[in-house]
């Protein structure tokens, strides 16, 4: 059975948004077998379909689930998934999306030549 909500240690509770961060937190939270483990075929569908990745509720869920599990945030969050190769698969389609979408929206400053004078 999924969570429906975990707590983090500032009294926050986070719930799933949507069938991405379900399955992720299904993942995190259980053996992960049988059920909803295609965690990543979602995601990919999802990162296609939505209409704006920076304000989709699932996908960004999704991704706190995933950083929260690699940083220790959530004690409720099997620790020994974080190096698991599916859930990194996941993480990094959505973190692709993720990115290019923040470089359209974000003006990035012209990188110094490597020269020491300019970098230091």
């Amino acid at each position: 059975m999924v969570p429906t909500t975990l707590a983090a240690p500032q009294g926050i509770t986070v719930s799933p948004r949507g069938p991405v961060s379900e399955a992720v937190l299904f993942r995190l939270t259980s053996s992960g077998h049988g059920g909803m483990t295609d965690h990543l075929i979602l995601a990919r569908q999802a990162a296609l379909r939505t209409h704006d990745i920076v304000t989709d509720d699932d996908l960004q869920v999704a991704l706190f689930f995933l950083y929260a599990s690699a940083y220790g945030s959530l004690e409720q969050l099997s620790a020994e998934l974080e190096w698991d190769p599916a859930l990194i698969q996941t993480r990094r389609a959505l973190e692709e999306v993720f990115e290019r979408e923040l470089r359209c929206r974000v003006a990035t400053p012209k990188l110094p030549s490597p020269r020491a004078e300019e970098v230091a």
